[in-house]
């Protein structure tokens, strides 16, 4: 996400609504710090994903959230359940565009 994007994530977020047809739902929701996103993407006959995630912004330099996904491959099923705390810290030293 560029530093543009992160002024309004659930505006960035918004715009991967236009998936082709791909995605048979695809919502981004902002409700006060916390941001939701419910996501339903392919054809679970041949490959699918669904991804359903919370993200609770603390202040400008931390958020938590959690993320729990499936996903379906050949008919193989797979299935994630992800938490996140993020913290900035500080610029990277390498980070591209950065003069050194």
């Amino acid at each position: 996400m560029t530093p543009e994007e992160a002024k309004d994530p659930v505006k960035s977020l918004s715009v991967m609504k236009d998936t082709g047809g791909q995605c048979k739902k695809l919502e981004v929701k902002e409700k006060g710090n916390v941001v939701t996103i419910d996501m339903q993407c392919g054809d679970p006959k041949q490959m699918s994903i669904d991804i359903v995630a919370a993200y609770t912004f603390l202040n400008a330099k931390h958020y938590t959230g959690t993320l729990k996904s499936t996903v379906i491959l050949a008919g193989k099923k797979t299935s994630a359940n992800k938490t996140v705390d993020s913290k900035w810290i500080g610029a990277c030293k390498d980070a591209p565009g950065k003069k050194k």
